[in-house]
């Protein structure tokens, strides 16, 4: 409603207008039309000025639009490892993508709730990880497609799940500092830890 202060005036001057109209009728045309004019330009002020944000409070509108923004790229960066780990083979490295999906979404709504300052740099940061994630899974993938594309390939699909699962307890122990109110630990954490990766692919 505050973003849509203007319209919301508009609407009040209008409907004031129109009802004071109706109630001087019979009055002189000078009064009936200056009288609700006068009016209905008071009712859009107030209403207008009932409406209005301080320039803190659109500071804090956009803050939190923006964070809100970014953790939907992370949410849909979940999707995008869950569709592409449906390509793999292995049910050790899908079950390791479901806990994926449990911890991140978990890990944003405890800091939205403990710590909602940080929200924005928490999932600018963890869109990082989750990024690079992404490409693990993919690159698991397609070893298990074509081995013979890859180097010592048995060796990769191995650092590949561990990547995956260092990301998940990785994930945990920061859920277990925000719990634990330590957010200058977990912000720290976020920020020195690397994203997931594969080790070098070889091809032949």
């Amino acid at each position: 409603m505050r973003k849509n202060s203007t319209l919301w005036a508009a609407v009040a001057a209008v409907i004031v207008f129109v009802m004071m109209f109706a109630a001087l009728n019979g009055a002189t045309d000078v009064i009936r039309l200056a009288g609700p004019a006068v009016l209905a330009l008071l009712a859009a002020f107030g209403t207008r000025l009932a409406l209005a944000r301080t320039p803190a409070q659109i500071t804090d509108e956009t803050y939190r639009e923006d964070s809100r923004e970014l953790v939907g790229e992370c949410l849909g960066l979940v999707e995008q490892i869950r569709k592409a780990a449906r390509e793999v083979g292995s049910p050790s490295l899908r079950a390791q993508v479901d806990r994926v999906a449990q911890v991140v979404p978990e890990l944003l709504r405890r800091v939205e709730r403990t710590s909602p300052t940080s929200l924005y740099s928490s999932a600018s940061q963890l869109r990082e990880h989750l990024t690079s994630l992404r490409g693990v899974v993919a690159t698991y993938a397609d070893i298990e497609a074509h081995p013979a594309f890859y180097e010592r390939a048995d060796q990769q699909l191995v650092a590949g799940e561990q990547a995956v699962k260092r990301f998940v307890d990785f994930t945990l122990d920061n859920i277990r500092l925000v719990n634990q109110g330590d957010v200058a630990t977990y912000q720290s954490h976020l920020a020195t830890v690397a994203p997931p990766e594969m080790p070098k692919l070889e091809q032949q």
